[in-house]
């Protein structure tokens, strides 16, 4: 099920994305995964230290199309022009991390965020948090359900954040598409 929103800005949600098998098949590579703390200005989590375990994700991810079908669905909501090649990404987020507000701009893009964790609740934190400013006033928030997700270009009133995970772990497998210019 997917659903286009327009406000704070122009953004899609994505639920129950991935085959239950599947969803929990990459869920259970990431918990196995070595990671490494990074933190910046507006950031701490973890990163994917195998990069080839990365990739093996991907080739999963390709082989069941999922990453055409992210695309496409970026594509449609958005009614860009996407390069067929995605980059990828992915992040663990533990107790006392999270991500501040910022935009990605610059990034001449289009993400999606799926979120993969065990029994995700309220109280465990490591909500997202969506705005046209740096305030995130108001903020629209997005349950981290796991098998869920949400899309958006990148731009200069595309803010987001993550509350700070407060209880467990959760991941995130980022899917990123460029814009294809004068498409």
């Amino acid at each position: 099920m997917h659903s286009l929103q327009v406000s704070p800005f122009p953004y899609v949600i994505g639920e129950e994305f991935l085959r239950p098998d599947d969803a929990s098949d990459v869920l259970t590579a990431l918990e196995r995964c070595s990671w490494t703390a990074v933190a910046g200005k507006h950031f701490e989590f973890g990163e994917l230290q195998n990069v080839n375990l990365l990739e093996m994700i991907v080739q999963k991810l390709n082989e069941r199309r999922v990453s055409s079908a992210v695309r496409d669905l970026l594509t449609t909501a958005f009614k860009i022009p996407l390069s067929t090649t995605m980059q990828a990404a992915a992040h663990r987020y533990r107790p006392g991390e999270g991500i501040g507000p910022h935009t990605d701009e610059g990034v001449k893009a289009a993400r999606f965020i799926l979120n993969l964790n065990r029994d995700w609740k309220p109280e465990h934190g490591g909500i997202w948090l969506l705005g046209n400013n740096i305030q995130l006033q108001p903020a629209e928030p997005l349950a981290p359900k796991s098998n869920s997700g949400f899309g958006f270009i990148s731009g200069p009133e595309t803010y987001h954040a993550m509350s700070e995970r407060t209880f467990g772990e959760s991941f995130a497998f980022i899917f990123e598409f460029s814009i294809v210019e004068g498409g």
